[in-house]
This record gives structure tokens, C-alpha cells and sequence, in this order.
């Protein structure tokens, strides 16, 4: 089913391969999840939720012990930014220049002087260049920006 929003994921897939875009956004036909989508999906629930059962988790979705240690060495991470539950996969709508966009944040951090985007990749260094060339963090400030 066609959406009535522009969102990062919708962009990407028809960016990166347009017959896997016809399936998921026209005949609402996703694909099968693999285990970086799990990774993700486990990391997400545990970021957002300190009583997450990451262990169970892991186990329900067959990963790997290499994979599994991803999860958690990134929550242990000292560096990362744990916002309130309240400010995780936070959602984000608005109208810029006519064009409906939708944006799920992995977190906004409000305990700063301004807020943050926090985007969160799991298996994946971050460094400046990256997030000043990232397309997912341009559409997010775009929709932050423009409230």
C-alpha cells in the first residue's frame, strides 16, 4: 500500500532497488528478516527499555554468539547517549515544501542546551564525516528543524 509520507527507509529501499520498493511499499509485501534486521530490532527494544530481556531475545532470534555480543557491547558502549524511555523511537511528522515526511528517531536527547538527534548503528563506527554526509541524518534535521 502506498504511503501518504515520505519517510528515510521508503527512500532509501526505491534509492537502492526499485522492484523491492513495488513489493513492500505498493504490495505491502515485506521481506523476511534477517539478523542484521534483528540486531537492530533487539538493540532498539534494549535501548529504549533497561528491563529488556536482550539474552531471551538473542536466543528467540537465532543469532549468532558473535552477533549477539554486538548488542551488547554496543549498550555498554560509553559513549552512548540513553535519553528517557519517553524520547526513544521518537516520531517525528511534518509538511516541508508540500511533501509529507515521517521520521522515527532513534532517540532525541533533551538533556543538552540544544537538542540531539541520536541515531544509533550497531556494528558500524560513526565518526563526523559520516554524520555530516548521511542522508537519514539530513532528512531527520530537515523534519526537526522545520517544527
Amino acid at each position: 500500500m502506498i504511503r501518504d509520507y515520505l519517510s528515510y527507509s521508503s527512500f532509501d529501499l526505491f534509492r537502492r532497488d526499485p522492484d523491492s520498493w513495488v513489493l513492500r511499499y505498493v504490495y505491502d509485501l515485506s521481506q523476511p528478516t534477517t539478523p542484521k534486521m534483528a540486531l537492530g530490532k533487539i538493540f532498539s527494544e534494549a535501548y529504549a527499555q533497561s528491563t529488556y530481556d536482550v539474552a531471551k531475545a538473542v536466543q528467540g532470534a537465532n543469532l549468532t554468539p558473535q552477533e549477539a555480543s554486538m548488542v551488547t557491547k554496543a549498550l555498554a558502549d560509553p559513549l552512548l547517549i540513553r535519553p528517557a524511555p519517553e524520547w526513544c523511537e521518537y516520531k517525528l511528522e511534518n509538511v516541508v515544501n508540500g511533501i509529507p515526511l515521517l521520521a522515527f528517531l532513534d532517540a532525541l536527547d533533551k538533556d543538552n542546551e540544544s537538542d540531539t538527534i541520536v541515531e544509533n548503528k550497531t556494528g558500524a563506527t560513526w565518526n563526523q564525516e559520516r554524520a555530516d554526509t548521511s542522508d537519514q541524518l539530513t532528512l531527520y534535521s530537515i523534519v526537526y528543524d522545520s517544527l
